[in-house]
């Protein structure tokens, strides 16, 4: 009895040191543990942050089409009329109308004369009248689009105008037993008449500047019978030739490119009216990245006589060739060197790997001058120049021209744009000739020498490739 007491209280004694060893040591051990975790976690982060493996994408044909949507500036051939006295204005001829020489457009009442008739009288239409403003009003509805509710008030003080000027027109007769009367007529030219004022009149393609562009700021003051005006106050205007502008700001790069086809096809998307402009292209003073594009008409310029600005669209062609996103392309920096330099008969080939050998002058370790004959790879070429490698030549390396003692200084620098392709597992650079590009993607020309073709892969970040790095998928 007693041996076994002993040994379960000998158990028992051993228990309570493993208890109290643990105890005393489990936070240690715990801490241990939660180190171990951490820097497993922190090795993962790393490798991801540092992973090699890049993201492929397989170029195919495809096309381009443009957002060809702009707000438009509109310029006429504008000049503007003075009222010839104070008092009540009525206006004798229609919105849009064109004059004659011997037309009468407006009459000033000095005394009140008119007003007062009217007011008494109201305003008298015959059948004939209201059936023309009726079948305008129907024209309108039809028409109408709420995105451009603004056209609402161009139309309302259409027809309040019209109403006014009709039933002056029926009374024309009495207007010069009222009292002083004062008309202004046409002019020796004639032109559309137009009741509102908003500062462009006289503004041409040669006094472009983006403030212009700015509809915010924009007021058009407009006129009709029964508006009391001063003397040399403006009063309408007209429009006295038929070839007009529609203007918009654009890159540098698209207005020289619709500059090339002298003639688009453009769309009036509120009116709905297509129409094909004469273009011609105008500095943008200030910013060097814009340009004015001028697409120039020869009809149709009464449909916008109420309109400054207006959203055209401009018919283009989608532009076709291999499609690659824009985050694939990067500019990359080569030497140059002279062909000359080059040794004959290892000519240049076009499936994107090309290399020509040159001769590089090196020493020897006793001091001794020597050539050392180099392939060095090609990315593309100009009539005169290589664009070589730069990771086989450095700044200041001597090549000899072969058969003779003439030498180049490797020094010159230009840059290439275009993108790795990854064919061959690994990332080498291709140049692109770019066609088109709009803000995701590019299009560039097919089966170019140094090119892509199609079904190539390419790395679809650049700027996470690095030149000759072996690809891991």
């Amino acid at each position: 009895m007693a041996k076994k007491k002993n040994k379960k209280s000998a158990a028992g004694a051993l228990w309570r040191r493993r208890s109290a060893y643990i105890e005393k040591n489990g936070g240690r051990f715990l801490a241990i543990v939660i180190a171990v975790f951490l820097f497993y976690l922190m090795v993962l982060f790393f490798q991801v942050l540092h992973d090699s493996r890049v993201t492929s994408y397989m170029v195919r044909k495809g096309s381009l089409t443009q957002d060809n949507v702009y707000r438009a500036l509109l310029l006429r051939d504008e000049e503007v009329v003075k009222a010839p006295a104070s008092g009540t204005l009525i206006c004798l001829a229609g919105e849009g109308e064109h004059s004659g020489s011997g037309t009468e457009i407006i009459a000033i009442d000095e005394t009140g004369s008119y007003s007062a008739k009217l007011q008494s009288e109201g305003i008298n239409l015959d059948k004939n009248d209201a059936e023309q403003i009726k079948n305008s009003i129907d024209t309108f509805s039809q028409a109408f689009d709420p995105k451009e509710f603004r056209t609402n008030y161009d139309f309302v003080h259409s027809i309040n105008s019209s109403m006014l000027r009709l039933s002056a027109a029926g009374v024309r007769d009495e207007l010069e037993g009222l009292g002083n009367m004062k008309t202004v007529r046409g002019g020796s030219k004639g032109g559309y008449i137009v009741y509102a004022i908003d500062g462009f009149e006289g503004k041409g393609i040669n006094d472009l500047n983006m403030s212009m562009f700015d509809e915010s700021g924009y007021v058009k003051s407009q006129f009709m019978t029964g508006d009391m005006v001063d003397k040399d106050h403006d009063v309408f205007k007209l429009v006295r030739s038929d070839t007009w502008q529609a203007v918009i700001v654009t890159d540098t790069e698209n207005a020289e490119r619709l500059k090339d086809e002298v003639y688009v096809g453009i769309k009036f998307k509120e009116r709905d009216i297509n129409l094909n402009g004469r273009v011609s292209v105008s500095a943008c003073e200030g910013s060097p990245d814009k340009s004015f594009c001028i697409f120039t008409f020869n009809s149709s310029m009464p449909n916008f006589l109420s309109d400054r600005y207006t959203e055209i669209e401009i018919s283009d062609e989608p532009t076709s060739g291999l499609k690659i996103p824009n985050s694939a392309i990067a500019d990359k920096v080569f030497f140059t060197v002279p062909k000359e330099y080059a040794i004959s008969g290892n000519d240049a080939v076009s499936d994107g790997d090309d290399t020509m050998t040159f001769l590089k002058q090196v020493y020897l370790e006793n001091g001794e001058a020597s050539v050392l004959s180099l392939d060095i790879s090609i990315y593309s070429e100009t009539e005169d120049c290589y664009f070589v490698d730069n990771t086989q030549l450095k700044f200041g390396d001597v090549l000899i021209k072969p058969d003779s003692n003439k030498q180049f200084v490797v020094r010159d620098t230009d840059t290439l744009r275009g993108v790795y392709n990854i064919n061959k597992g690994y990332a080498r650079f291709y140049k692109v000739n770019i066609r088109d590009q709009n803000s995701e993607y590019t299009i560039i020309e097919d089966n170019t020498v140094y090119g892509l073709r199609e079904y190539d892969y390419i790395i679809l970040d650049a700027d996470s490739a690095v030149d000759d790095e072996f690809i891991y998928e």
